[in-house]
């Protein structure tokens, strides 16, 4: 949210099925900075990657 970018972006799931991630603080390419450890990148960042992971997660286990 600290870039010119999140003004054009989703604030808000848009449904059950369609979920929205925003960094408070990252900025364009934040995530993909850092690879590992949560010393190595934001908190915030470090969450939302594995926000991420759990979602695509579920996603799966719906579809086996």
């Amino acid at each position: 949210m600290n870039d010119g970018w999140s003004a054009g972006g989703f604030k808000h799931d848009l449904s059950t099925n369609l979920l929205v991630i925003n960094v408070a603080n990252g900025a364009h390419h934040s995530d993909l900075s850092y690879v590992g450890e949560e010393t190595e990148t934001t908190h915030d960042v470090f969450q939302a990657r594995a926000d991420a992971i759990g979602i695509l997660s579920n996603w799966l286990k719906d579809i086996q």
